[in-house]
């Protein structure tokens, strides 16, 4: 009893002093077209308060009766400020000016270190659409490979490797919805249309407990809401794609819509162009993706969204022949993309709580269908192919701001999935008799349900604690897992603008990724936590320290390790028709990875860009492989270099460039071949012989390298601006001096038996041109 009157006195205490503060919430948006500002910083600077406006720009803060200016600043925008004085609990509602393109240094007014800074890679559209890509096309995952601790699998590809974890550990989020698939175009396009997007936040180390579901990275990826002021049009033709853009208000200021659309450029030509160099060949690829958004703002209190998003690419493989007058042919379809929609409502609940609520389904397909005709014997084969993961979830969040030195947020989600690795169907037409066989094909079904709490105290003006948990319950093929994830991260600034810094979390993957081979187009999917396969965990510490200034500078050094890692070995058609592929699974695996990032970033002024390197190390170990040796990571690449540099010559003209090194990609080497007779039954053949088998002797796995990456890459961008209308053109030229940079290697045996490498160079100098129109 006594414990209880202390605490009621205490909570008592703390609940006036809350009192005589004052509770200043409201929204950050952009002054031309009403978007909101995700990660906008409000600050006062004597003494040091501060927070920044979440993912609907959306910010909460509590201020003494002292302090009489706020401040409000963003990259790329004009800092505001305005006079607090008098002011009782309030709402906002703050617009920001895009700085001009040619403006020249910016006076940084408040360098103090951001607690997130130092765990999240911020990218503004801004910064994207400098940054010189393959076919001058902007492209997200290209630009954060330029990030510290964020390496390409391989060269212009989208898929990213983060801090020696695998490609499945990457949970990829656009407007909250987990996305299975994100490519085009073989990997060298990504699925998100940068025209419609917003802001992007990347994740790799002091991890907020909202997030999880997998081990290594969480790209935070948001949709434009449309334009609430006045209505835009876009056109931008490309190398490889071109884009259509429209978006406005419904009611100004109330509501608005965004609808944006991107197609392979040359798809149109190949099936009709591809017989003039293949004989009796139609060969046809494209691809399309489409993003749409509706918001609108019901109240001061209440806003709802309902956001969309479908991409597919198609193959198509026409084969006719002639043969003694008689006709044979083949038709092969193929088509793979993503299906995503979400609604979500946000409500205000009071000055101190903001809640959002989102419903959302996501799907990746594979489908396939394949026919083969002969008038010789009359007969038609036909083979179809399916494979899909889907995903439906529904999801609470919450933030609340309830005291000046304490922020919570926590929630609650309940996420559903329906897996279908593949499924099969043949179907024989002879003559006049039909013939058709379903194979078995097993669906699987899992839950995972989590809550979490995240909380940001500030002990005093110098000492910041950001303590979470996770809880995950998952249930899929009658058994289930139950675990708790602690995160942590504790923030020491010193001097205003140095802060050193420590970060610890866990996390868990209760899905494994698969991949089918002998097929050209990505026949995969991703199969729930199973009794022989449980969740994977890592667990990932960090320490580090940073300079905040007009250049900013860190240095920060982590150590994971990961338990319960999946191997999957070779799957073919057979074995994946057959489902005989849940037995190709190796577990129990560990991983370790270890490294040190250098990151020098300068975000404003005429000359920008920013300078990262980074040095590490990932292993893996299995008892079934290499003896339970540990051995590298196929990804193990010591050495990282990213360079960007963007300098506005004037209003009309800009150029960019970016350089890249990166350690080449190991793999094992056969170091010798023999032959040997193969006698399955110790009996003769028919021509009483028997049968000789190679064999091929590997080396240490992963114990070569392919030669080290590196390239340069220019883009100079042309802005005009005529009767109200802007035309910007991006000249870009892609790995300039033309670098000899591996794709692939094969090995081959000399005529004395010696096994070599032969390496393959896939991308050379490509000059490329865009223009966008803005009408």
């Amino acid at each position: 009893m006594k414990k209880i009157i202390l605490f009621s006195i205490f909570f008592w205490m703390a609940f006036q002093l809350f009192a005589q503060k004052r509770q200043i919430s409201g929204y950050v948006k952009d002054l031309t077209s009403g978007e909101d500002l995700i990660g906008a910083s409000i600050f006062v600077s004597s003494p040091f308060v501060g927070t920044t406006t979440n993912v609907f720009g959306y910010f909460s803060l509590v201020l003494s009766d002292t302090l009489n200016y706020l401040n409000f600043s963003y990259i790329g925008y004009e800092l505001k400020q305005i006079q607090m004085w008098g002011v009782d609990d309030t709402v906002l509602y703050i617009e920001l000016k895009p700085l001009n393109r040619e403006i020249g240094e910016v006076e940084i007014l408040q360098n103090r270190v951001n607690n997130d800074e130092n765990s999240q890679f911020k990218l503004s559209m801004q910064q994207l659409k400098k940054i010189p890509i393959l076919g001058a096309e902007y492209d997200i995952f290209k630009a954060l490979q330029l990030a510290p601790g964020i390496s390409p699998a391989l060269e212009g590809q989208s898929s990213i490797v983060v801090r020696g974890g695998n490609l499945d550990q990457n949970l990829i989020l656009l407007d909250d919805v987990p996305l299975y698939y994100i490519n085009h175009f073989g990997g060298f396009i990504s699925t998100f249309n940068a025209e419609a997007i917003n802001g992007i936040s990347f994740i790799n180390s002091g991890f907020p407990s909202k997030y999880g579901g997998r081990l290594s990275s969480v790209m935070d990826i948001r949709m434009k809401n449309g334009n609430l002021k006045q209505t835009n049009k876009t056109l931008s033709l490309g190398l490889l794609t071109a884009n259509v853009l429209f978006e406005g208000p419904i009611k100004t200021d109330t509501s608005s819509y965004l609808i944006s659309a991107r197609a392979f450029f040359p798809g149109v030509f190949t099936r009709i162009i591809s017989p003039l160099f293949i004989d009796n060949v139609s060969i046809g690829y494209g691809f399309y993706d489409i993003n749409a958004k509706w918001h609108r703002k019901i109240n001061d209190n209440s806003k709802i969204y309902l956001s969309f998003y479908t991409g597919d690419d198609k193959f198509v493989f026409l084969l006719k022949d002639k043969l003694f007058s008689m006709e044979s042919g083949a038709m092969s379809k193929s088509k793979w993309g993503n299906l995503l929609t979400a609604f979500r409502w946000n409500y205000r609940i009071s000055p101190v709580i903001f809640s959002n609520v989102t419903l959302s389904y996501s799907k990746f397909r594979f489908f396939d269908s394949k026919t083969y005709s002969s008038n010789f014997d009359s007969t038609i084969q036909k083979e179809k192919l399916l494979s899909s993961v889907e995903d439906m979830t529904i999801k609470v969040d919450a933030d609340y701001n309830c005291c000046p030195f304490l922020f919570l947020q926590f929630g609650f989600e309940s996420k559903f999935n329906n897996h279908l690795p593949i499924a099969r169907e043949e179907l024989s037409i002879i003559g006049a008799k039909t013939y058709k066989t379903n194979f078995e094909s097993k669906s699987f079904y899992s839950n995972l349900s989590h809550l979490y709490l995240d909380s940001h105290s500030r002990i005093s003006n110098s000492i910041s604690v950001d303590f979470g948990v996770r809880y995950n319950q998952f249930y899929a093929r009658n058994i289930s897992f139950n675990n708790i994830e602690p995160r942590a991260k504790v923030n020491f600034s010193f001097q205003k603008q140095y802060a050193l810094f420590m970060d610890y979390s866990e996390m868990s993957q209760f899905i494994h990724h698969l991949s089918f081979l002998n097929y050209p187009f990505p026949v995969e999917t991703w199969i729930p936590t199973s009794k022989e396969t449980p969740p994977s965990t890592s667990n990932q510490m960090g320490v580090g320290i940073a300079y905040s200034g007009p250049v900013k500078v860190s240095i920060s050094s982590y150590y994971k390790k990961m338990t319960e890692l999946t191997y999957v070995s070779s799957i073919s058609q057979v074995e994946a028709f057959t489902n005989t592929w849940e037995n190709k699974f190796i577990g129990n695996g560990i991983g370790e990875a270890y490294g040190i990032e250098f990151f020098v970033h300068k975000p404003d002024g005429k000359l920008n860009g920013w300078f990262s390197y980074t040095y590490s190390r990932s292993f893996r170990k299995f008892h079934e492989i290499n003896r339970g040796i540990p051995f590298p990571f196929q990804y193990d690449r010591p050495h990282d270099i990213g360079i960007v540099l963007n300098y506005a010559i004037n209003q009309k003209y800009s150029f960019s460039a970016s350089w890249v090194y990166l350690s080449g990609t190991r793999f094992t080497k056969p170091i010798g071949i023999y032959q040997t007779i193969f006698e399955p039954g110790n009996e003769p053949d028919i021509l009483n012989q028997t049968d000789i088998e190679t064999v091929i002797i590997w080396g240490k796995i992963n114990g070569n390298s392919m030669p080290a990456f590196h390239k340069l890459d220019i883009a100079l961008v042309k802005k005009m601006v005529k009767n109200g209308h802007v035309r910007e053109t991006t000249y870009s030229i892609y790995n300039l001096y033309n670098h000899f940079n591996p794709y692939m290697y094969y090995f081959s045996q000399s005529e004395n038996g010696t096994i070599g490498v032969k390496e393959v160079a896939f991308l050379p100098i490509i000059p490329a041109f865009s223009v966008k129109f803005e009408l």
